[in-house]
Order: structure tokens, then sequence, then C-alpha cells
């Protein structure tokens, strides 16, 4: 829960084209997380 408040608000942050990049990876990473499919 903290964790993805914390998440969120670095997200907010970042760039547009790092926000995307970072999506793209973590996506890629993040498949077998249930929480990455956002």
């Amino acid at each position: 829960m903290i964790e993805k408040e914390f998440n969120d608000r670095i997200y907010t942050k970042s760039t547009t084209k790092k926000e995307k990049c970072t999506i793209f990876m973590l996506q890629n990473i993040g498949l077998e997380t249930p929480q990455a499919s956002r």
C-alpha cells in the first residue's frame, strides 16, 4: 500500500519520456507481478 503511493509519487514527478520508458520496462520486468498491470 505505502509502496504503491511512493511509486505513484515518483511516477508523477518523472518526465513524460522517462515515464514511458519506465512503464515499458516495468511492464516487461513486472509481467509476473499482478500490480504491474497498469
